[in-house]
């Protein structure tokens, strides 16, 4: 081998090398492992089911650069009993860097679950992840393999949705007019707990704009309010809830179930949906 031969084999396995261990330590960590290693603590917030926003800090006395990453498909669990757990639809990256300790960014989230209670700005909001003895269940790997298959094309958010709702409430094995009792069923206990929900939200504005307002008056607001609101036609609302439903289902989910394994054609659903 000549010298120079020789000298270029050296500079490629020195290089190969550096490439290799520069790779390994600029590539972005999971947030569950950066959590877990307590490199960063976080807080969820959000106001819906489409966006959560990410506040990552760095604890006192860190130092040196940080890349984080939040992949598709992470769960995020509502402390609120009865109310909607979130997961990511696309990736996010953050970095930090020099005296840089917190960074937000907002990523789009699906529903996990359509028949629970939207999350608020004051829901209890967390990340699942290793810390709490396990990732995923035998529940949530579908709809998480189902995210990131569907993070690889581009789809209308809601139609994505749909399509996450039909593997996580195992709709695709049910008839279609047992597909519709059941959000009938759904709809009409979901519209009852928003409703003890905003009298909740009532009841505590009440006592904060009224001071002296007594149990009694407050109890006399509240009946008022929830006749104001049952007045309306309830059966309508769940008519039109489960329409736009199975609208979505049949008209916008078939190209994206078949893209990611899910054979429609042989789903009892769309078989007898017509």
């Amino acid at each position: 081998m000549s010298e120079g031969a020789r000298n270029f084999l050296v500079w490629l396995v020195l290089g190969t090398a550096a490439y290799a261990a520069y790779s390994y330590y600029s590539r972005p960590t999971d947030i569950g492992d950066a959590i877990r290693q307590k490199q960063v603590d976080l807080t969820i917030s959000a106001s819906d089911a489409n966006n959560a926003t990410f506040t990552i800090s760095r604890p006192s006395g860190a130092s040196g650069g940080l890349t984080v990453s939040i992949p598709v498909g992470t769960l995020i669990r509502n402390a609120d009993r009865g109310s909607q757990r979130l997961m990511t639809a696309r990736p996010a990256v953050v970095s930090f860097s020099g005296a840089t300790t917190t960074m937000k960014t907002t990523v789009e989230t699906y529903c996990v679950d359509q028949f629970a209670l939207t999350p608020t700005l004051n829901s209890k909001l967390s990340l699942v992840t290793v810390v709490d003895g396990g990732t995923y269940t035998e529940e949530t790997e579908p709809i998480r393999q189902l995210a990131i298959c569907m993070a690889k094309s581009y789809h209308y958010h809601k139609a994505s949705q749909f399509a996450l709702w039909l593997v996580s409430g195992k709709l695709l094995d049910k008839s279609y007019s047992a597909v519709r009792e059941e959000l009938s069923s759904n709809y009409r206990r979901l519209i009852a707990e928003q409703l003890q929900q905003k009298v909740g939200e009532v009841r505590q504005r009440l006592r904060a704009s009224v001071p002296d307002i007594s149990e009694g008056e407050i109890d006399v607001a509240i009946a008022n309010y929830q006749r104001t609101e049952q007045a309306g036609d309830i059966e309508s609302e769940v008519s039109r809830r489960v329409a736009d439903d199975l609208t979505g289902f049949v008209s916008s989910t078939k190209s994206i179930l078949d893209g990611c394994g899910y054979r429609s054609a042989d789903s009892l659903f769309f078989r007898t949906a017509s």
